[in-house]
């Protein structure tokens, strides 16, 4: 996983729920590194999007109660990022909750 910069805090999700992590994107091919600190395991998971948003969808890969921190690449390796009031982000950060959020 690359570096982080800046890493944008998205809350917490049920564990069921679709995380967005980047509102709009171009049409490609993706791939999402997500790094949890407590497990210290990496999963890498690779979806088609856009445009529009990059939405997360498959609960099972993730395991509930942790905080992931997730970086993007395209289908050139290169780092997606995402502006939000005037800050670039590339990463982000999520945690799922077992339980009602």
């Amino acid at each position: 996983m690359s570096c982080c910069t800046n890493t944008l805090n998205l809350g917490c999700f049920r564990f069921v729920d679709a995380v967005t992590v980047i509102d709009s994107i171009a049409d490609d091919t993706y791939t999402l590194t997500f790094e949890s600190g407590v497990t210290n395991h990496v999963i890498t998971y690779t979806l088609t999007g856009g445009p529009g948003p990059l939405t997360y969808t498959d609960a099972g890969v993730l395991q509930p109660g942790y905080t992931y921190v997730v970086n993007v690449t395209d289908s050139n390796g290169d780092a997606v990022t995402d502006t939000v009031d005037a800050v670039v982000y590339n990463c982000w950060k999520f945690t799922y909750k077992t339980e009602t959020v």
